[in-house]
Parts: C-alpha cells; structure tokens; sequence
C-alpha cells in the first residue's frame, strides 16, 4: 500500500473479532502513510437488525457502513472518497 493517496479499512459488522487488530493497522498505516486519507467502513450492514446496528454504530467510529451484498452505500463510499481526494489535489 505504499504509495497509496487513500486506503479503504474495511471491517466486519457482524464479526466483531475482526476489529481486533483494527488499531494497531490504523495506526502502521498512519505511520506508513502520513497525509493519507484514511476512511474506516462496517461492512456486511444487511446481516444486522436495526438495534443490533444501532449497538455496533455506538462501539466503532466508522466513517461509513455498507453492505457489499445489497450495494447500501457503496456508492456513496467511492463517490466520498474520491471528492475528497480530488478536493485535496486542488487545495479546495
């Protein structure tokens, strides 16, 4: 990933164990890539009831959530990511 002008982290809503090392790769990330834009995104949003959402919402500082299976957000998330970094090259 070095190189890279932004990096996706995605973790699993329905699996919290894979938010176990979530921190520590934020964080070699940020070390690795100073300036990167870092956008942080729960995925697999459709496996959860609202409430059970809602709790996860609460625990995570995502900075987007999706479901890669029905597209929710998806878009959203690309079309994010990619104003940013175009806002960010011309100094916006």
């Amino acid at each position: 990933f070095l190189g890279a002008s932004a990096v996706i982290y995605v973790f699993d809503l329905s699996r919290p164990a894979t938010r176990n090392n979530m921190e520590a790769d934020l964080s070699l990330i940020r070390r690795a890539l100073p300036g990167c834009l870092v956008r942080i995104v729960g995925n697999k949003k459709d496996l959860l009831g609202h409430e059970e959402f809602q709790a996860r919402e609460r625990e995570t500082n995502a900075d987007y959530y999706t479901s890669a299976k029905d597209g929710e957000n998806v878009e959203r998330l690309f079309m994010g990511v990619g104003q940013e970094l175009v806002k960010g090259v011309l100094g916006d």
